[in-house]
């Protein structure tokens, strides 16, 4: 029982290219890059949105209080 190779083809020898190995190299760093700025990103709006809801919270219980120290009508 032998084992069948590949043919050597034209395919092949571009993908032991040297110039084929460095264009994949940068391809994948490209994509790590993307991610670690996409994640970032998301990260920075997270703690956005995060400070927001904090910012309004404050607000509205600031105007509870408000109104609570207000002398009703009676």
């Amino acid at each position: 029982m032998g084992v069948k190779c590949p043919k050597k083809g034209a395919k092949w020898r571009l993908l032991r290219e040297h110039a084929t190995l460095l264009v994949m190299t940068h391809l994948l760093y490209c994509h790590a890059v993307a991610l670690i700025v996409v994640g970032k990103s998301a990260a920075r709006q997270l703690a956005t949105t995060i400070y927001s809801l904090g910012t309004c919270v404050e607000n509205l219980v600031s105007q509870i209080f408000k109104k609570a120290e207000k002398p009703g009508i009676s």
